[in-house]
């Protein structure tokens, strides 16, 4: 084995990394830390706010990223889970 990594490993980063350009950074970091579990304490010591806040803008982050892979207009589907 060369140590290269498989293309179809590539192309999901890849699509991944094209999916998450719609989010802020601070978005990013929200959906990242809840994909490798964070508990919902860490994330809200991390970036400030209560419990509920820290939920309502990571589901606010999936929210724009469904509403992209769904070919919808921004916002559509965000209303559900946030405020604005």
């Amino acid at each position: 084995m060369s140590g290269m990594p498989d293309p179809i490993v590539i192309d999901r980063l890849e699509e991944t990394i094209r999916w998450a350009q719609c989010l802020t950074e601070k978005q990013r970091h929200f959906v990242w830390m809840r994909a490798e579990e964070w508990g919902w304490w860490e994330i809200r010591q991390r970036f400030g706010g209560d419990r509920t806040t820290a939920w309502r803008r990571c589901h606010k982050a999936l929210g724009l990223v469904a509403d992209r892979l769904n070919g919808a207009s921004a916002g559509t589907s965000v209303a559900i889970y946030c405020t604005k």
